[in-house]
Formats: C-alpha cells, structure tokens, sequence
C-alpha cells in the first residue's frame, strides 16, 4: 500500500470515451460555461457571472494541487478533449486517512453514465493509491442525481445535516453519504 499523498505528479485516469486530467488555462471557458449553468448549479454553489470567477477558480485548483490539499480533475471527451465536468477530492487529511469529494457535470452529458464510470476510477485512486480511510460527499437532499452516482460507487447514507448551505437565494439541506475502505474492498469484491 501507498503511503497517503505520494503522489508527485498529476494522476491521470481514462474510462470509456472520457479522460480525467488536469485542468489547463484553456479550460477557462468550459468551466466558465458549466459554472454559469443555472442547473448544474442548482444545488452545488451560486452560479458564476463573469469569466473571471472562472480564471480565479482554476488558479485556486491549481495552488491547492501544488499544496496537496485538493485534487480537481477535469472530465474530458477523448474524441476532442472538450472539458464537460470536474470531479474534486478535497479536504485531504493525512492525519484522518480521509478526503471529501464533489462532481459537476455539463448538463447535456446527464443520465449517460458518465459521473458514475468517473467516480468509480476517483474512488479506486482515494482507497488504493491514497490509502484513504474515509471518503465523504455531501449534497442538496433534493438532488437525487447525485445520490444515484453515489450510491452506485458504493457509498451510504450517514446523515442529513439541517440548513447546511446558503445558495441560489435559499436555506437547503445536506445529506452526508460516506465510503470507507473496508466497504469499499466489500463492495469492489462483491461486483
């Protein structure tokens, strides 16, 4: 087993028809355009207004990358290498062996598969490569979609959390699934 937070380089990971990679300076506008996307952005964070909203977040990823407190993949079509989500494992602790996760997808890329096939490859890295104890994810109780991907990789329902966040005008609440590594192994073996 990997000692936690070993890795020096970017991790680099490839499903069907998709790659996750780094997210490069001309990645901008695709993170601009799905941060902007009132759906996408329903019940993840206030949608972005201006490009450079977008430039800052991308320099953000990448000083937490270098700092090893955060890993933000992009999620892009091989055919073309066009950016159409992110997938994020922040929140890194050494000392806990754990680490949260969040996704966004662009919404023409909903109910194909792809956040599940994504995560699956982010979750495998976390347990076998980190040698995480723990991995956690958080949403919006009325966000059912992604509670399916989730669920699908395996984690399980721990907790709703009362008026967690403040976004888009409202209160909502947060439901709290999780993934530990014996599971994980459980339900890997069990496929």
């Amino acid at each position: 087993m990997h000692s936690v937070f070993s890795f020096e380089c970017f991790p680099k990971f490839e499903v069907e028809g998709y790659r996750l990679r780094a997210l490069r300076a001309d990645d901008v506008g695709a993170l601009f355009s799905i941060g902007s996307d009132l759906e996408v952005m329903k019940y993840n964070d206030d949608p972005m207004v201006e490009m450079e909203e977008a430039v800052k977040r991308f320099e953000m990823h990448e000083l937490e990358f270098k700092e090893k407190r955060s890993i933000r993949w992009g999620i892009a079509r091989k055919e073309d290498d066009r950016l159409v989500g992110t997938v994020l494992m922040y929140k890194l602790s050494r000392k806990f062996a754990s680490a949260e996760i969040g996704f966004e997808l662009a919404k023409e890329f909903w109910g194909r598969g792809v956040m599940t096939e994504v995560l699956e490859q982010v979750v495998q890295f976390g347990f076998e490569e980190l040698a995480l104890n723990r991995l956690e994810a958080s949403f919006a109780t009325e966000n059912v979609g992604s509670r399916r991907v989730l669920e699908k990789n395996g984690f399980v329902y721990e907790g709703t959390l009362r008026d967690k966040w403040y976004m888009n005008g409202r209160y909502w609440d947060g439901v709290v699934m999780g993934l530990l590594r014996k599971d994980y192994l459980a339900w890997k073996d069990g496929r």
